[in-house]
């Protein structure tokens, strides 16, 4: 999936959004990205590429319900956050922190959290549309964040579980797979781990994306991830894909 089949508006089944959100990050975009699936309905917003806030009308995207999952509030404290939030119409961070029941820097950890699980749970959507509004973001929002869009897009992969939908949305098997002239550039602005440098030193040596997956001492799925990410953000780059009917790995 290249740059140029991005649109203002579009389906994720034409373009997903690991490329989606690379395009953001890399071209420094400002805006706010919608996505949208049957009733569904999120908001990714972004300054100079990073990822600053998000919004969901999904329940459990909620912020009492982020924090009550991860353990910053226990059930009869978000009870009490919502009597309250119903009575003052306040926030709810805001209440939470006001009873003494979260410290501001609890509420601080909880905002991220909930914005990371927010765009996260955007990468098991196979299906749905987007619509990108590019400009300076709504002064009405308290943007203070400031969430690594490369580090979001690599989790985000990795919480794809599902083998065949990673194989699918990576290049044919049978391309040659080699590290890209921007390289020298992406290896500054990301923490490259040694599994990430495994991989890069196998195309260095100019394998297939088969002969990385048979080669690699990783977990096949892990590998799979990993290389998805890495051509994904232009780290490598497919070549020479062979005209094969049959793929090697499918069989």
């Amino acid at each position: 999936m290249t740059e140029d089949l991005f649109t203002p508006s579009g389906s994720l089944s034409d373009i997903r959004l690991p490329k989606i959100l690379q395009i953001m990050w890399q071209k420094e975009k400002t805006g706010v990205l919608n996505l949208f699936r049957n009733d569904l309905n999120k908001s990714i917003y972004f300054k100079n590429g990073e990822i600053v806030f998000a919004t969901s009308f999904y329940p459990d995207d909620r912020l009492g319900e982020v924090l009550l999952k991860t353990g910053k509030i226990h059930y009869k404290e978000y009870e009490r956050s919502v009597e309250l939030l119903k009575k003052t119409g306040k926030r709810q961070g805001t209440i939470l922190v006001e009873e003494g029941l979260i410290a501001p820097k609890d509420l601080f950890e909880g905002v991220i959290s909930q914005v990371k699980e927010i765009t996260l749970g955007l990468f098991t959507w196979i299906a749905g549309e987007y619509k990108f509004m590019e400009g300076p973001l709504p002064t009405e929002e308290v943007i203070t964040l400031n969430i690594s869009t490369g580090d979001v897009i690599l989790e985000g992969i990795q919480r794809i579980r599902d083998w065949t939908r990673i194989l699918k949305e990576l290049p044919s098997p049978n391309a040659n797979i080699e590290t890209s002239e921007d390289l020298p550039r992406l290896s500054k602005e990301i923490q490259l781990t040694p599994a990430m440098q495994g991989l890069i030193q196998l195309a260095d040596e100019k394998r297939t994306l088969y002969q990385i997956l048979i080669d690699s001492d990783m977990n096949s799925l892990e590998c799979a991830q990993v290389l998805y990410y890495l051509l994904t953000i232009q780290v490598l780059k497919a070549v020479n894909p062979a005209s094969l009917e049959t793929s090697p790995i499918e069989g």
